[in-house]
């Protein structure tokens, strides 16, 4: 790993659903400072994404063609201020945290070879080429883990809206099949506790339409309490 004794760094930290969210920010933080003291090194700046960093979104170009790209403005700002001079080079806390696209870890790669801005950390080392070789390999399995995963999810919103389920409902709120539009069966519970009977209730599919839940139970987390 290069040396890092004197130098500017900038510190590179993401928002993650999966350890923590604005406590996994906290400790990236935390162990950033340390990693820099124990190498002789100052924070200059904090550059703290603050939303997930794994979708794309689709982009129109001015002649009309079409990119997919995620959009990440700190790390965009990290990287030019590194190419600026602004900054000596930075520190994240795991490669995982820095990116898991491919193209956003070539930019990054390619400021350490052409700028020579050292881009390291616990995790991740890109001065080296055995650390950037695996960085790339590391890359290309996140972002296959990604794409699987978001399969896996719309297979499961296609396979619960198909059994009437609403998407990230664990109530069902009419009955449906396959072959049929909604239906609206002979209510239950519902007969026996009306909207009127529970204030506040906003719910216009159960208590009032005379619909019934699937599993109906009148106290439950699942009954028409819940609905409401």
């Amino acid at each position: 790993m290069a040396k890092l004794n004197g130098l500017r760094l900038g510190l590179y930290t993401r928002y993650s659903e999966l350890v923590g969210g604005d406590d996994a920010l906290e400790r990236q933080d935390e162990d950033g400072y340390e990693f820099a003291d124990e190498h002789g090194a100052t924070i200059e700046k904090v550059y703290q994404e603050k939303k997930s960093a794994w979708k794309k979104k689709t982009i129109v170009l001015e002649d009309g063609t079409m990119i997919s790209r995620v959009i990440r403005p700190d790390y965009a700002e990290l990287l030019a201020d590194l190419r600026s001079g602004f900054l000596d080079g930075a520190i994240v806390w795991d490669l995982d945290r820095l990116t898991r696209d491919l193209r956003d870890l070539e930019d990054a790669i390619e400021v350490v070879e052409l700028y020579r801005r050292p881009i390291v950390g616990p995790g991740v080392d890109l001065t080296t080429e055995y650390g950037k070789a695996n960085a790339r390999a590391q890359a290309v399995a996140a972002n296959k883990a990604s794409a699987d995963t978001s399969r896996r999810v719309r297979r499961s919103h296609r396979h619960r809206a198909e059994r009437g389920f609403l998407s990230g409902e664990a109530v069902r709120s009419a009955g449906r099949t396959t072959s049929a539009p909604w239906i609206s069966p002979k209510p239950r519970s519902c007969e026996k506790a009306p909207a009127e009977s529970w204030p506040g209730c906003r719910s216009s599919i159960c208590c009032t339409s005379g619909t019934t839940p699937v599993s109906g139970g009148p106290g439950g987390r699942s009954g028409p309490r819940a609905a409401c």
